[in-house]
């Protein structure tokens, strides 16, 4: 037996059918962002030109302004005699004003337009601006301000002649004479140093220092260092004979004037003569000197100074000298000689 081909059933058919595939109609949210932001923006400039229109109503002012005057300010220009001038005057109406005054006259039956122009005047009341009106004015005929300058004839008015002033002569003023004062004479101060070169013998030799001895006897003076009165040295004399020796000393170019003679002394004692002094001081006389005798004065155990008072220079020279008359070892020593002015 054949069998027969079973078709598909309706159900098979129904359900092996294809489905229709809806349509996506979903708006995307951009799209919808989009929208809402052009419905906020329209909303706020709504809102800004409801709130503009209501300020800019003023509020009516009950209290009148009051008018500013108008400064009158004319200028003038002038030109040739054919050309006109012009002349800007503030104080003048402009032609809408005039025309505007013979309106309101002719037409009285209006008065409601023009309480509500006059209330609007009040609310929104004009700047004041000048106006400037055009004025010719030709130099062949004279202005007003040019009739009023030749009407008033101005004053002649005469110089005041004012005379100079007198010169004054400055009185003449004879200068005191002022009493001589007496000149007092210039005191030149007294050099009181030592004049004397190598006093305390501290170059260790007889330097500025002469000797006399008498023939045949030989020097027998001389610098030591042997207990000296200061320093290092000291002048000796000294023999183991019998001797004479006179240490000396020339001073030239002395100012004249009273010196004073000093001088450290030891010795033994016993001698013939012993002398500190000067001599050949004034030149009038021959000779003259003045000196200290230290034969018994002395002592050897210690230095005594000796002065020679009141020496008068008068010929600008003196000679200062130690001399010494001795026997065999009798001996004298002499330090810090010095001779300086007092007068």
């Amino acid at each position: 037996m054949t069998k027969k081909k079973e078709g598909p059933s309706k159900w098979d058919m129904k359900w092996k059918r294809p489905r229709k595939t809806k349509t996506n109609w979903k708006i995307p949210k951009s799209v919808w962002i989009i929208v809402g932001l052009l419905i906020l923006f329209t909303g706020v400039t709504l809102t800004t030109n409801y709130t503009n229109e209501k300020t800019a109503q003023p509020k009516p002012d009950t209290k009148k302004q009051p008018q500013k005057k108008e400064t009158t300010t004319t200028t003038v220009t002038q030109k040739q005699s054919s050309a006109p001038v012009l002349a800007y005057r503030k104080d003048q109406p402009s032609k809408e004003k005039q025309s505007e005054k013979p309106k309101q006259n002719h037409n009285k039956s209006n008065n409601t337009e023009t309480n509500t122009q006059t209330n609007t005047s009040k609310e929104n009341p004009p700047k004041s601006e000048p106006k400037v009106k055009t004025v010719y004015v030709y130099r062949d005929r004279p202005t007003n301000n040019q009739e009023n300058s030749k009407s008033t004839t101005p004053k002649k008015t005469t110089p005041k002649t004012t005379t100079p002033p007198k010169p004054t002569t400055p009185k003449k003023t004879t200068p005191k004479r002022s009493s001589p004062s007496p000149t007092k004479p210039k005191v030149t101060p007294i050099d009181k140093r030592n004049v004397l070169n190598n006093g305390g013998f501290e170059t260790s030799r007889l330097d500025y220092w002469d000797s006399w001895s008498p023939d045949g006897q030989g020097v027998v003076h001389a610098v030591v260092k042997d207990y000296p009165a200061s320093g290092k040295y000291h002048l000796v004399h000294w023999h183991n004979r019998d001797y004479k020796q006179m240490s000396y000393q020339r001073l030239y170019n002395l100012p004249n004037g009273t010196y004073t003679l000093k001088g450290m002394v030891r010795s033994s004692k016993g001698q013939a003569d012993l002398k500190l002094g000067v001599k050949d001081f004034d030149n009038s006389t021959n000779g003259e000197e003045k000196y200290v005798l230290l034969n018994s004065k002395s002592d050897p155990s210690k230095w005594k100074e000796f002065r020679v008072d009141n020496v008068v220079v008068k010929g600008g020279e003196a000679i200062v000298f130690t001399y010494s008359v001795a026997m065999a070892e009798q001996w004298a020593v002499f330090d810090n000689i010095s001779f300086y002015r007092v007068k």
